[in-house]
């Protein structure tokens, strides 16, 4: 594991703790920060969440994105690498693999700092409970994020073997260290062990603003969303049903505050990521580009969610509660981006943010903010554990509730109709250009089975499409291809954005392809960490 990085990374963050907060840190001899109050600590947790998000590195892998063709020159070397699939090299934005892996290296050591200060200091009294509980789940968290972007899907079958990454459990102290790769399946026990010991000892009364830390709320959502990758279905509707107390309608967006808001899509952004939003669990923020993606700058826009996509495969496809053919039959503001740069049709879900580090010289660092875990997305991970266990009128509450949230339509979802929907359509199987909301499902997991049952099977084809109109621009589509073993076709269009020569524009990343866990970045393998097969 490249060492110096993360020596070099966390020299920088106590160098600067150090220099900036003298009122509160005592400096030791060798300029080390002793951490030898609560208050210490407290402050230290802040740096406990990665300043990148996992947001670019998955989403334009994942089946969301088309290559728009030489129609639009403006694009990133790291998004077509991403795109296609290719182990990443390049370095450009914040958002590559290098600086996710070390900022959430660094956020995991940062935690880990802190566990070791509270058990030296002690906790007899239970006081720095709520501390315990942040560290614990930041830990978690930055390691969820890493397995599940940097191997394969957790697969109760394969886990003990399958290459996970190292789990960080104590402040890095050696001169040059060895690391080697933990298996997926100890990677997960870990991550429960620390979500189910962190969980009960969360106070949001710890916190001025709780959703920019891990609050209650944040950490139920979590633990829905590690159990639903894990395939433990009751226990994703345990701790949802803790988060909801058993009416999630009023956790729900408020859609139209957004748009009576403002017409301006980066202003609608930072309306959907407010601390004020019930919906919202955790925000954080990021260095990052994709709030230029997300609200219709012209960075990279060669590649985007565009018209095809949205007339075929998201926003205005037909759908299993009709055909929505304009933004004005959705509640959520569909923006429309078409120039000579690029076609994009997105919902403004980060704002674009640009940090000045020199006014005059117009130098900085481009930056959003990202939420987490929300609602709606809990919301859709219970629905999908009731169908696992074949509750559907209880899936279907939930599955309408958030119809009823993001559209105008009046049409509920039955078992019926979800069956006469999808048995009239064919599977999307890239065999000539006919894209339909059906995916042929092999998941690796059998835990994911239900191609035995064709009720089971239909439901989760509507789940699934509710998941990724949920969740576009946020990453977490790539995962669901990942749980639910589901084949991609990158289409090249023409200066129409559309699939003018089928043949030659088509590019499949099959469901068992071993690039869906990316490669570790290329200065850790020189290290001599081992490297993901291809």
């Amino acid at each position: 594991m490249q060492n110096i990085i993360y020596k070099i990374m966390i020299g920088v963050f106590l160098t600067s703790m150090i220099l900036s907060c003298d009122d509160f840190l005592d400096d030791m001899p060798d300029n080390r920060a002793e951490l030898d109050t609560r208050e210490k600590i407290a402050k230290l947790l802040v740096s406990a969440y990665a300043e990148t998000t996992y947001y670019r590195l998955a989403e334009f892998s994942s089946d969301n994105v088309d290559d728009h063709g030489n129609t639009f020159p403006l694009k990133s070397d790291l998004n077509e690498e991403l795109l296609y699939w290719k182990d990443a090299v390049a370095t450009d934005g914040n958002d590559n693999p290098v600086r996710v892996w070390a900022q959430n290296y660094t956020a995991i050591s940062v935690a880990n700092t802190a566990l070791q200060a509270i058990e030296e200091i002690g906790n007899a009294d239970g006081s720095m409970n709520p501390l315990k509980g942040e560290a614990l789940l930041c830990r978690a968290y930055c390691h969820f994020v890493l397995v599940n972007l940097f191997s394969l899907h957790y697969n109760p079958s394969t886990a003990s073997v399958d290459p996970g990454i190292t789990y960080m459990e104590a402040p890095e102290t050696t001169l040059n260290p060895q690391y080697k790769r933990n298996s997926v399946a100890e990677v997960y026990e870990k991550i429960e062990r620390d979500i189910l010991e962190g969980l009960p000892l969360i106070s949001d009364a710890e916190y001025a603003v709780p959703k920019y830390h891990f609050n209650r709320n944040a950490a139920l959502a979590f633990a829905a969303r590690f159990f639903l990758y894990k395939g433990e279905w009751e226990k994703v509707i345990k701790y949802a049903d803790e988060l909801f107390v058993g009416n999630p309608a009023p956790f729900l967006r408020d859609w139209m505050a957004i748009v009576n808001y403002t017409s301006a899509p980066n202003d609608r952004a930072r309306k959907y990521i407010g601390a004020d939003e019930n919906a919202n669990f955790l925000i954080k923020t990021a260095y990052s580009n994709m709030g230029q993606y997300a609200t219709g700058y012209t960075w990279s826009g060669r590649y985007r969610h565009g018209a095809r996509l949205a007339e075929m495969e998201t926003y205005y496809a037909n759908a299993p509660w009709g055909y929505l053919s304009s933004t004005s039959q959705y509640k959520w503001p569909i923006a429309t981006y078409n120039s000579a740069n690029q076609v994009s049709r997105l919902v403004p879900r980060m704002p674009y943010i640009f940090e000045y580090t020199d006014p005059v010289a117009g130098t900085g660092f481009y930056r959003t903010v990202t939420v987490e875990f929300w609602a709606e997305e809990t919301l859709l991970s219970r629905a999908e554990a009731y169908i696992m266990l074949g509750r559907y009128n209880e899936a279907l509450a939930d599955v309408n509730l958030w119809r009823q949230n993001v559209t105008v339509s009046s049409l509920e979802f039955t078992v019926e109709s979800a069956n006469l929907f999808f048995n009239g359509i064919n599977y999307y199987d890239g065999e000539g250009y006919k894209p339909t909301l059906k995916h042929k499902l092999n998941p690796a997991s059998q835990l994911y089975d239900v191609s035995s049952d064709k009720t089971k099977e239909n439901m989760i084809h509507l789940l699934l499409y509710c998941r990724r109109l949920e969740t576009l621009s946020q990453g977490l589509r790539w995962f669901d291809v990942k749980r639910w073993g589901i084949d991609i076709f990158r289409y090249t269009l023409d200066a129409n954005s559309t699939v003018s020569d089928f043949a030659n524009s088509v590019v499949k990343l099959p469901y068992d392809d071993p690039r869906r866990a990316l490669q570790i970045p290329d200065d850790v393998l020189v290290a001599g960490y081992e490297p993901n097969p291809r």
